[in-house]
């Protein structure tokens, strides 16, 4: 991935805080637009100095996959309409500092809750501290590998890891059926984590059971389950429960990979019918060798 930095100064006639609001709206507004149309910016972002009468009034940061693709963006004549010609106001092309370079992470990479977005804010309710978002979904597919490779071709999917190979044994017995909501006599036989781009990842699951849906469709309710990370919870259980969920059980111990100091899970079932899981794993995930991206989980409370 290659990383463009620009430090930024205000064209002569207007403030700071004028460079700012037009950087804030118009220069965004712009860059959004071309990126959507163009869909090979990767990232962008901006800061600016909280007051006046430094030698910078803004930094901007656009990531592309290489080199060549940003010198292709850049050059383009798209790029010099919609964008550079929208800067002139604001921004003094001639004193602009780029910095070109490819990223070399160092603590934290892309998909970490470090450097995804910024923290969001302390926003606790009566329960404890709310949720922070959406961790994973969950995919039950009749052939994993089928699947996995469809993800792959159709959607540039990365894999993270098997949380149970055909090697294991397979995942079943009451207890099981109980934690997840399965039809007795149900196996679960292949698990793989997957990611698509920045965000939450998909879980997919093999099983073998005497009852199984053929896949919903668009007016059929929901995937299997959806994930949603928190920090507390026990109170984001009585939450859960408080709106009118259903337990399957109480908190238990989550499956390999996950499975650091302090992680814990349970299931809980909406009104009605569709399974969401809560999640923490305050110790993060631990990943193998064939890894080929860490898994996204949402940011950190302030």
């Amino acid at each position: 991935m290659i990383k463009m930095t620009r430090f930024l100064r205000r064209v002569p006639g207007i403030s700071h805080t004028e460079f700012v609001e037009q950087h804030e709206t118009v220069g965004a507004a712009s860059i959004r637009s071309f990126a959507a149309d163009d869909g090979r910016i990767l990232r962008y972002s901006q800061s600016h100095p909280a007051t006046e009468g430094g030698d910078i009034d803004g930094v901007d940061y656009l990531w592309a996959e290489s080199r060549d693709v940003l010198e292709e963006l850049l050059s383009s004549e798209t790029y010099r309409t919609r964008v550079l010609a929208k800067e002139e106001a604001f921004i003094d092309a001639s004193s602009t500092l780029s910095l070109i370079g490819e990223v070399t992470d160092v603590v934290g990479d892309p998909t970490t809750e470090a450097t995804a977005v910024a923290p969001l804010a302390d926003s606790p309710d009566v329960f404890g501290q709310l949720p922070r978002g959406i961790n994973h979904l969950g995919l039950t597919v009749p052939d994993l590998d089928a699947a996995a490779e469809f993800l792959r071709a159709a959607f540039d999917a990365k894999f993270a890891y098997d949380g149970l190979t055909p090697e294991d044994d397979p995942r079943e017995g009451k207890e099981t059926e109980r934690q997840l909501g399965l039809p007795s006599g149900a196996k679960i036989r292949r698990q793989r984590m997957m990611q698509i781009g920045y965000g939450p990842s998909i879980e997919m699951f093999e099983i073998d059971s005497p009852v199984q849906q053929q896949p919903a469709g668009l007016a059929d309710l929901g995937w299997n389950h959806a994930c949603v990370y928190v920090d507390d919870i026990e109170s984001s259980l009585q939450r859960a429960v408080a709106a009118g969920g259903d337990a399957l059980s109480g908190t238990h111990p989550n499956s390999a990979h996950e499975d650091t100091e302090g992680n814990a899970s349970v299931y809980v079932r909406a009104p009605w019918g569709t399974l969401f899981e809560l999640q923490t794993i305050p110790g993060g995930h631990w990943y193998d060798e064939s890894a080929e991206i860490h898994v996204w989980t949402p940011p950190a409370r302030a």
